[in-house]
């Protein structure tokens, strides 16, 4: 019988494919580098901080840009763990692939990009 590939989130971590548990996080951490830069320049808050902070009109436009920003990544990275559950269990479950690509790519972005604002405002 094969396992269930709904609640397999672990069983990601060895097998086929498990370099992208690395590249997909650094991938997005290139992009949060490079935004957490532009928002440091720009003399911005920390991007999550100033989502929380603003009105909903703000937020919307706030949150649009960090979509176009993290978007790609967010689709490699889902498409990378569609492929990995095709060859693990020869079906593809689509609620744990979201799972995994938001970790592996949108907390990694905003972990940098917010860290990396609050290193260059201060230097």
């Amino acid at each position: 019988m094969e396992p269930d590939t709904t609640f397999q989130l672990f069983g990601r971590f060895d097998g086929p494919l498990n370099l992208r548990l690395i590249l997909q996080p650094c991938i997005a951490a290139i992009f949060g580098y490079l935004d957490g830069t532009k928002d440091a320049k720009a003399g911005a808050p920390p991007y999550f901080w100033k989502v929380t902070q603003v009105p909903q009109a703000e937020r919307q436009a706030l949150i649009k840009h960090g979509w176009a920003s993290i978007g790609k990544v967010l689709t490699l990275a889902f498409i990378f763990d569609c492929a990995f559950q095709y060859v693990s269990y020869k079906s593809i479950a689509i609620l744990p692939a979201i799972a995994v690509a938001a970790i592996l790519a949108i907390l990694p972005y905003l972990f940098f990009r917010g860290l990396i604002n609050r290193f260059k405002s201060k230097g």
